[in-house]
């Protein structure tokens, strides 16, 4: 069988179904409403728009996905999701969970937030025959000797969530590296600290805040943001800015960054990475290198010589060249870097806005949009120029800690749920 194929975008593409696939058929009652919801690009009466243009939730859930023109008519009634049961007599080496959800994330949300010590493979391994990719979950007996409660919480948690989990009996595998080494990192349980007020906006922040607290039920501390200044940040080891206009003066980027060094991680999110850029001990920065500011320099400038005798009554109109209300642009991942573990090759990410900066020196650029790179929806000709070859997702490390630069904003209007494991990462397996 052959389709579009919303990974490449291409057509024609050959693929087969198998057991446990998604049907969605368009001849139904809903479905007008399943195209609406599905369809790569949303059709545009006029490209001159406030909102997001492209919002096709195979990309907001990261699946791989193809449309095809072929009636497909179901032959059984559907699938039937079994309750898992965890609980088990004996009492195994390890738990495995498979990192590849929101539900994972909040299972470690829950068992670290009740005093479990967890940890990640850093690499794939196999234990027991069976195959587990980098990411996975290992919840051993020996890190948790001294709980009181161990097999029951995470069997517990396990099977609130209805989350498949695998004991194992022993801690040496078949390929890869020991359950015991130190391929296993250790996941630190995050002490966060949010940052609100008038100097972040409101809707990111809210962003932030329902991540926390509804979807994954882990406890944040919220200050306003005029007040980090006079806290001491030992009692934290993460800190989020969410979307919003700081103005950091000198002291306070050095107070941060001497807290980073001492083993803090910094997430900053869309807009609030300007208050970090072109900074002394932060690698972000718009240009790279000089002759790149120069070249954007004299563009910007040919434009405006160009515009010089443009009628006022189409600035609207002439101003969306340089303007991105909302899109769906593919992102080169690395897939080893711990925060993109879980994701696959590329990533579809919302880009909202037309921040953009080159890629990082001496820093990680795990998520990155290439020279040809693919989008869905209205972007300006000019913000569409200038993405290209732009870091969308970073990480720097500093001394002990590490800055995570977060370019695109993953947890926007909170349906990105692709969006919302690549935050996890950052809070729980960046480290």
């Amino acid at each position: 069988m052959s389709g579009y194929d919303y990974s490449t975008g291409k057509a024609d593409t050959k693929f087969a179904i198998g057991e446990g696939d998604l049907v969605v058929s368009a001849y139904q009652p809903k479905g007008m409403f399943a195209q609406i919801l599905l369809e790569p690009e949303a059709a545009m009466v006029d490209s001159n728009t406030y909102d997001i243009t492209a919002w096709s939730l195979l990309h907001a859930h990261g699946l791989e996905a193809f449309a095809v023109k072929l009636r497909i008519d179901p032959i059984s009634k559907g699938y039937d999701f079994a309750k898992q049961n965890n609980t088990t007599a004996t009492t195994p080496y390890a738990y495995l969970v498979p990192w590849n959800s929101m539900q994972a994330a909040r299972f470690l949300a829950e068992v670290v937030k009740n005093g479990v010590v967890c940890r990640y493979a850093e690499l794939a391994f196999r234990v027991a025959g069976k195959d587990w990719p980098a990411g996975t979950l290992v919840v051993t007996k020996g890190d948790n000797r001294k709980h009181p409660d161990f097999d029951r919480t995470v069997q517990a948690a396990a099977n609130r969530l209805n989350l498949a989990m695998t004991p194992v009996q022993t801690g040496f595998v078949e390929a890869g590296h020991d359950l015991g080494s130190d391929a296993m990192r250790l996941i630190a349980a995050p002490k966060v600290l949010v940052l609100s007020g008038e100097k972040t906006w409101n809707n990111e922040f809210g962003q932030v805040w329902f991540y926390f607290d509804k979807d994954i039920s882990y406890p944040t501390t919220i200050v306003d943001a005029v007040q980090l200044s006079g806290m001491e940040l030992k009692d934290f080891n993460v800190l989020v800015l969410p979307e919003g206009s700081f103005d950091f003066d000198d002291v306070m980027l050095g107070k941060l960054g001497d807290w980073v060094s001492g083993g803090g991680k910094l997430i900053a999110i869309g807009n609030a990475t300007t208050a970090l850029s072109d900074k002394k001990g932060f690698n972000l920065a718009k240009f790279a290198k000089t002759v790149d500011k120069d070249s954007v320099l004299k563009e910007t400038d040919r434009l405006a010589l160009d515009h010089r005798t443009a009628l006022f009554k189409d600035r609207s109109r002439s101003s969306i060249s340089d303007f991105n209300p909302g899109a769906v642009v593919r992102v080169k991942m690395d897939k080893s870097h711990p925060l993109a573990l879980g994701l696959k090759d590329y990533y579809f990410s919302l880009k909202t806005s037309s921040l953009r900066y080159d890629l990082l020196k001496d820093a990680w650029n795990v998520g990155y949009l290439e020279e040809d790179y693919l989008s869905h929806g209205f972007i300006g000709a000019n913000v569409k120029k200038q993405l290209k070859n732009s870091a969308v997702f970073a990480v720097q490390r500093k001394g002990s800690g590490q800055v995570v630069y977060l370019v695109d904003n993953p947890l926007f209007r909170s349906f990105w749920e692709e969006g919302k494991l690549l935050f996890s990462n950052a809070v729980f397996l960046v480290n």
